[in-house]
């Protein structure tokens, strides 16, 4: 994104000093809706994402709500590389947070919410869990910073989250 500020100022008998004037030549949709919501483009390595962090701890289903009542393609946030990862733990402020993986449409089979894939190798995403504890009444996934790991967790709990632009806009 490339922006040029403008003072506006009318020379005459009397000055008039009209406010800054920003113009901006976005190079993608995804810059210039980001800029729109006040989300902030984030990148680490092959990561971008248009980001915005919720601070405030709400259950699951709000987090989503948040997020989706924001505009027309924003949710709550998928982190599925790395890369992301990284990312995320680079610009979080808390220690966990809710990503957008659930197993709500049916037990045990977990899906990004972004686009309705399967999550796969789940002995990588969760690898601090044990298998078993994933074929229960934890439903929702958070992203624990410390362990590098995502944890299924009741969807009840009550957590910050991230908020994206989804990059096919």
């Amino acid at each position: 994104m490339k922006c040029l500020q403008l003072q506006l100022v009318y020379l005459g008998l009397v000055i008039f000093f009209i406010g800054p004037m920003v113009l901006c030549r976005y190079r993608t949709q995804l810059e210039k809706k980001c800029a729109k919501f006040r989300f902030q483009i984030m990148s680490y390595r092959s990561a971008t994402k248009c980001l915005k962090w919720n601070n405030s701890s709400e259950t699951y289903a709000n987090a989503v709500s948040f997020c989706e009542d924001i505009d027309t393609g924003t949710l709550l946030a998928n982190f599925k590389t790395d890369d992301e990862l990284e990312l995320a733990e680079r610009y979080s402020t808390h220690w966990q947070f809710w990503v957008g993986l659930t197993d709500l449409q049916m037990e045990g089979v977990y899906r990004w919410t972004d686009d309705g894939s399967y999550a796969r190798d789940l002995d990588r995403i969760f690898k601090a869990q044990d298998r078993t504890s994933l074929l229960n009444t934890l439903d929702c996934v958070r992203y624990m910073v410390p362990f590098s790991t995502h944890v299924a967790t009741h969807c009840f709990s009550k957590l910050p989250s991230f908020c994206e632009v989804k990059s096919a806009m």
